[in-house]
């Protein structure tokens, strides 16, 4: 049985280079992918709202969770932000009963100042229509 010493030695610098081909790959990827941030909780808010705002992307998925990354990007990117770090937010949020409270004090906020600027701009309809009126009566 002859056996060539340097052959086996070969293999193994064969299987040692693929481990760490395999390795470096690895670590490069899981290492060096963006990893999602978290929003802050007002513009969290902001693009929550848009998105349920949006009737066809709320035809198209029940909740933002269940959106592909890609569909919530058009909602995020303006912020600076990416869907996985929508995502991401979403789930602190679920685990945390004080940015719970936060986020409903936020929205609850927001639904009032959207209230307050929709009341502002009937009034200033109904003010221009009452001027319309005086300036052009009805005979």
């Amino acid at each position: 049985m002859n056996m060539n010493p340097s052959g086996n030695n070969y293999m193994k610098y064969i299987i040692a280079f693929l481990l760490l081909a395999f390795a470096g790959t690895a670590a490069f990827h899981y290492g060096c992918a963006p990893k999602p941030k978290e929003i802050p909780l007002e513009t969290y808010v902001k693009i929550w709202f848009k998105i349920q705002d949006d009737d066809a992307f709320r035809k198209k998925y029940q909740s933002p969770a269940d959106a592909p990354n890609e569909e919530l990007e058009p909602f995020t990117q303006p912020h600076g932000f990416t869907g996985a770090d929508f995502k991401y937010t979403k789930e602190a949020i679920d685990k945390s009963e004080q940015k719970k409270k936060q986020f409903n004090d936020l929205s609850v906020q927001m639904v009032t100042e959207m209230a307050v600027q929709t009341l502002n701009e009937l009034k200033e309809r109904d003010t221009l229509s009452r001027d319309t009126a005086k300036v052009n009566p009805k005979k």
